[in-house]
């Protein structure tokens, strides 16, 4: 009975503990949400920002790729590079974005230097081997083709 009787203090001293813990992070969570209510227009304007700058990018490189307005192949490579440079950086000044890249940071395991050097040189090599096939497959169909049409 003894036992029973002091497992049960026992709970009831953690259940205190914790409804103390939970009165003192309420109580300091107050201050964080007027901080979130602030900032969350912010938080708006950033996310307005990233579609209107995806939206600039698909309609920009549509636009100047119709013959009335055709431009320079760098030109429209610029401007989608550049609107798509615009929504990252908003998109990494948004709380979730600081809040997320910091976790996944933390979270990375990085490889060595011998990993990387491995994994490098086994990306040449595959490159080179999908190369040499497609090169190779290139001048199979041509010369399939140059039969057929008889050229």
């Amino acid at each position: 009975m003894a036992s029973k009787k002091n497992r049960h203090e026992k709970t009831d001293k953690n259940v205190d503990q914790g409804k103390a813990a939970e009165n003192q992070t309420s109580a300091s969570v107050a201050p964080a949400e007027t901080k979130k209510k602030t900032g969350n227009g912010l938080n708006v304007f950033l996310w307005i920002m990233i579609a209107v700058a995806i939206a600039a990018a698909v309609l920009g490189n549509y636009y100047f790729s119709q013959p009335a307005t055709l431009q320079p192949l760098y030109i429209r490579i610029a401007l989608v590079l550049g609107c798509i440079a615009v929504a990252m950086v908003c998109g990494l000044l948004t709380t979730s974005g600081k809040k997320d890249a910091r976790g996944e940071l933390r979270r990375v395991t990085w490889p060595t230097r011998e990993e990387t050097t491995k994994s490098a040189i086994g990306v040449a090599v595959v490159v080179f081997i999908i190369a040499i096939f497609l090169w190779f497959s290139d001048v199979v169909i041509g010369f399939i083709v140059n039969l057929i049409t008889n050229v």
